[in-house]
């Protein structure tokens, strides 16, 4: 399991006063951020929900520092609050800037991206012609990191729900421990993978569920392989 020191470096500042953290997208390394995080005033206006897009902003640095690397964004949801950057492409950029990228991110272990607590479903009938599932509420221990560098213990939930789907976020408790500063920044599970992003009070996006396809199917491979490593008796 990544120890506190590697678990602080993997995370990042991002402009704004916020945060991101230091992820594995095949054999890419990435930045996962809260889309209010970037600088919304330079998104591009027709997309507001959801966009894959090539934008670069100068919004990334060491946690604590002042950004100064540019990003290219790859991905944002605005409704999810969920934001991936990635390294500037080569072809538009000076060679300099794509390097300041990979100092930045090659010199910390990425964190892993692993599930939330699975919430259970049963189908509940009102009626021959109505019926519905139910989510139960799923809790599990994980940690976030405060403004101050420390490592604090906290709940994460996923509400009970009576929908077709369960639910893509997380909630933290005590809410009171999240302050302003801490968006972007992981939600770490009892096995020291990111659950998801802290985006407005308490709340926060799940990984696997808020970005594309591709992605997350990306990282759960990312996972399996790490799975299969520990176990693997040779």
């Amino acid at each position: 399991m990544t120890n506190d020191n590697e678990l602080t470096r993997a995370v990042v500042q991002v402009s704004g006063g916020g945060r991101g953290f230091v992820v594995a997208l095949g054999p890419e390394r990435v930045i996962i951020t809260a889309a209010h995080c970037l600088p919304w005033e330079e998104l591009p206006r027709p997309h507001l929900g959801r966009f894959v897009e090539e934008a670069t902003f100068k919004l990334l640095g060491p946690l604590g520092r002042k950004p100064t690397v540019l990003a290219e964004c790859k991905f944002v949801d605005l409704i999810a609050d969920m934001a991936v950057l990635g390294k500037p492409d080569g072809q538009v950029f000076l060679d300099e800037e794509a390097a300041a990228f990979d100092e930045l991110v090659d010199g910390v272990t990425p964190l892993a991206v692993g599930k939330a607590p699975a919430q259970e479903s049963k189908t509940v009938t009102l009626s021959p012609e109505l019926r519905f599932r139910r989510y139960a509420e799923a809790i599990a221990p994980a940690r976030v990191l405060s403004l101050d560098g420390q490592w604090l213990d906290v709940t994460a939930k996923q509400v009970e729900r009576a929908r077709s789907s369960p639910s893509l976020r997380l909630t933290v408790e005590p809410a009171t421990l999240i302050k302003g500063g801490m968006s972007g920044s992981p939600i770490i599970g009892p096995d020291g993978a990111a659950m998801a992003v802290i985006s407005t009070g308490n709340f926060g996006p799940i990984i696997l569920e808020a970005l594309p396809a591709q992605m997350a199917r990306a990282l759960r491979r990312k996972r399996a392989a790490r799975t299969s490593q520990r176990h693997d008796p040779g």
